[in-house]
């Protein structure tokens, strides 16, 4: 079992951030096993006695960032994401629509030539 060495020869989050640059591939060898120890260690451990740290660096860092928000940046945060799901239902029906009205106009036209077979 490799010697585990609290520090990243290159400033990435040890143990964390594992592959996530391609300085990783040149890590001398003892360091990046080390790392990847450490990096199933926090893979493992729990977060307030029920919460897994997730797998992934970026779901890492967002549960840190929204467990430390106020109560206020936390209304906002999600009045902001949910304006964002908004925006994205809104775009995904703009789309359906557009595609509906093409079949119809297709139709239409397939009608007028006499190629329309039902």
């Amino acid at each position: 079992m490799p010697e585990i060495n609290a520090a990243c020869p290159f400033g990435l989050r040890f143990g964390l951030e594992i592959d996530v640059d391609p300085v990783c591939n040149v890590c001398p060898e003892n360091t990046r096993q080390a790392c990847v120890v450490e990096y199933e260690r926090l893979r493992n451990v729990r977060r307030d006695e029920h919460e897994e740290i997730a797998s992934e660096p970026e779901e890492v860092r967002w549960q840190e960032k929204v467990t430390s928000m106020g109560a206020d940046e936390w209304q906002s945060y999600k009045r902001e994401q949910y304006r964002y799901i908004a925006e994205m239902i809104a775009d995904v029906q703009k789309t359906v629509s557009t595609v509906l009205n093409k079949i119809d106009k297709a139709e239409q036209l397939r009608s007028k030539s006499g190629k329309l077979k039902l």
